[in-house]
């Protein structure tokens, strides 16, 4: 993609938070993101994960439009494809750094709102210790461990043969709003800003 791209990507208003990564494969197709361990990371592994991710949320944990979700896990790249899909889902990502105290997290989650729980076995068994320490409706699990943990979802991996199998969100898909009257910004210090037109 060449900077003039890049710029018009950047300044299309259609493109958002939430449709990113389609528009992404739709003007890139599948390209090369990331070279891993494991192998090479492409464009549509990248979608393929969130679309999956998207669909566990809207499905199985039944994510309203607007809901907001913690992600307190190890950081990782799966945090940034939590992350998107969370926003794909129509929720509200809620960032928490996996170093912050039991208290600190307790206080994020009352003070937003946030009954749903992203977060890995290293964290749970590290920082939290038991379901009962915190408000917390929904548990998920988002890690490699075999086993899940008493209490919790597990988002199951759904692979997509092809790109045509894949739901990519056209531009015109009504949108929540991220930042509703009194949502998370005001808690955390961001403000809105809207776009001059």
């Amino acid at each position: 993609m060449s900077i003039i791209q890049r710029y018009q990507l950047a300044r299309d208003s259609d493109v958002t938070v939430a449709n990113l990564v389609d528009e992404l494969v739709r003007r890139k197709g599948n390209c090369e993101v990331a070279v891993h361990e494991s192998g090479i990371f492409h464009l549509s592994d990248l979608h393929d994960e969130v679309c999956s991710i998207d669909t566990f949320l809207r499905q199985s944990v039944a994510l309203r439009p607007g809901q907001p979700v913690a992600i307190y896990r190890s950081n990782n790249r799966e945090c940034f494809h939590w992350f998107l899909a969370i926003i794909r889902a129509g929720g509200i990502a809620v960032p928490l750094n996996p170093q912050l105290s039991l208290a600190e997290v307790r206080r994020i989650l009352a003070d937003s709102g946030t009954e749903i729980l992203v977060t890995d076995r290293v964290v749970f068994e590290r920082t939290i210790g038991d379901r009962q320490a915190l408000d917390v409706r929904t548990w998920i699990q988002a890690d490699d461990e075999k086993e899940t943990l008493d209490g919790f979802l597990r988002e199951m991996k759904t692979r997509f043969p092809d790109a045509t199998a894949r739901a990519i969100l056209p531009p015109e898909t009504p949108k929540a709003d991220p930042f509703p009257t009194g949502s998370l910004p005001a808690i955390v210090g961001l403000k809105r800003v809207d776009a001059a037109k």
